[in-house]
């Protein structure tokens, strides 16, 4: 009886979810630490949890897009405007103080922040909902070709 041929490369399972898992969460926690150490703002762990989860999400996006083949990937609109999402809601609590919160003569609370980053996050959230629930795509009628040889 002839021994079984082991094909090479890396063994399937537990190992590979657990290399997913480090893919797609050592950046942001990477960067979210970055940005805390180095800026001067007074996050709390709450608003810092949730300027994470933006980033979280860009970056899920974006490793997402790159892993799908070439002949499937398109523009990486979801992954850009979650991005712009963690700019404009996540990265200005620690780089930003709290003086500069300032709308119309008054200051934004810590609360008022937490709203608006709640807030950001179910945009992001119903826009993915929205991209993945395919409505649009079952309403559409197919397009007709109209190919007569008129010439």
């Amino acid at each position: 009886m002839p021994l079984r041929q082991i094909p090479a490369g890396r063994p399937q399972g537990a190992r590979d979810d657990a290399v997913q898992v480090v893919h797609y969460v050592v950046f942001p926690v990477l960067v979210t630490a970055l940005a805390s150490l180095t800026g001067a703002g007074t996050a709390t762990l709450l608003q810092t949890t949730l300027s994470f989860a933006l980033l979280q999400i860009a970056w899920a996006s974006w490793v997402s897009w790159k892993a799908k083949p070439p002949a499937e990937k398109d523009f990486p609109l979801f992954a850009i405007i979650a991005a712009m999402f963690w700019l404009a809601y996540g990265l200005p609590l620690f780089w930003y103080r709290e003086q500069s919160w300032r709308f119309a003569g008054s200051f934004a609370s810590a609360e008022g922040v937490i709203r608006a980053q709640v807030l950001a996050l179910l945009g992001i959230a119903s826009l993915y909902v929205g991209m993945h629930l395919g409505v649009g795509r079952r309403l559409r009628t197919a397009p007709t070709l109209d190919l007569r040889d008129t010439s």
